[in-house]
């Protein structure tokens, strides 16, 4: 067989294969959508969907749009817009945000900054973070585990006891209907980032509590559906562009 034949063979196969992928994808997208599964029985029907680069790639096959790096590179260019409006935000909702805000002059890191940006949005949109944000202490995995398993959408981050301002957390992961999705995510804003791939995948809604802050995510981190915001989520876009 000639080096031509050879290499005919392979691309022939690499896109009979391709073909095989997106076969299923469209099939498995179709049953998703369809049977709306629990989420206990989508990590058995379909275990190998829920890591972090498969979440990824079912994302862009959803969306033609890169998931992680566009989220963070949107969070990063809004972010001193958005601490300047943050610290114009008064009453309560000021007070809340100047504490949430507080721990970046403490811990310089990226990772810190943008959990604290996220955090703030979430209050600066009247809405409860600790809704979404679990966090919780190493020292008892048992205790841990249990209240996880009440949480029916939310982001955790278990911290080290004893631990500082600088210390990483010890697991940051995603739980859905009290089933661990995703776990070892590294910090908190990728963790967000995942948190929208997982909820394209499974075609779940936003929580009606927090449905500005995931309209943000969306539609001015991800520019997904740009074009329609509700009004309060036009008016902070306004700002972010004064």
């Amino acid at each position: 067989m000639t080096g031509h034949n050879v290499i005919s063979t392979e691309v022939k196969c690499l896109i009979g294969q391709l073909k095989h992928c997106t076969h299923n994808s469209l099939f498995r997208r179709q049953e998703v959508v369809r049977d709306k599964p629990m989420i206990a029985e989508f990590k058995i029907r379909w275990p190998g969907l829920l890591t972090v680069a498969e979440v990824e790639a079912e994302f862009v096959r959803i969306t033609t749009a890169p998931l992680v790096s566009k989220f963070l590179a949107q969070l990063d260019h809004h972010t001193a817009q958005l601490i300047k409006v943050f610290k114009k935000k008064g009453g309560s909702a000021g007070r809340k945000i100047a504490i949430i805000l507080a721990p970046i002059t403490q811990n310089e890191t990226v990772e810190k900054r943008r959990e604290c940006i996220l955090r703030a949005l979430c209050v600066y949109l009247n809405e409860d973070p600790n809704i979404l944000f679990k966090e919780y202490l190493d020292s008892d995995a048992t205790a841990v585990e249990r209240e996880l398993e009440q949480v029916i959408l939310g982001i955790y981050s278990i911290n080290v006891e004893g631990g500082d301002a600088t210390t990483p957390p010890a697991d940051v992961g995603i739980v859905i209907e009290g089933v661990g999705v995703l776990h070892d995510l590294g910090d908190i804003a990728s963790a967000c980032a995942l948190l929208m791939g997982v909820i394209y995948a499974l075609n779940l809604s936003y929580p009606q509590e927090l449905k500005y802050f995931f309209e943000v995510l969306q539609k001015l981190f991800l520019q997904l559906d740009a074009c329609r915001l509700s009004t309060k989520v036009q008016i902070l876009k306004n700002k972010l562009y004064e």
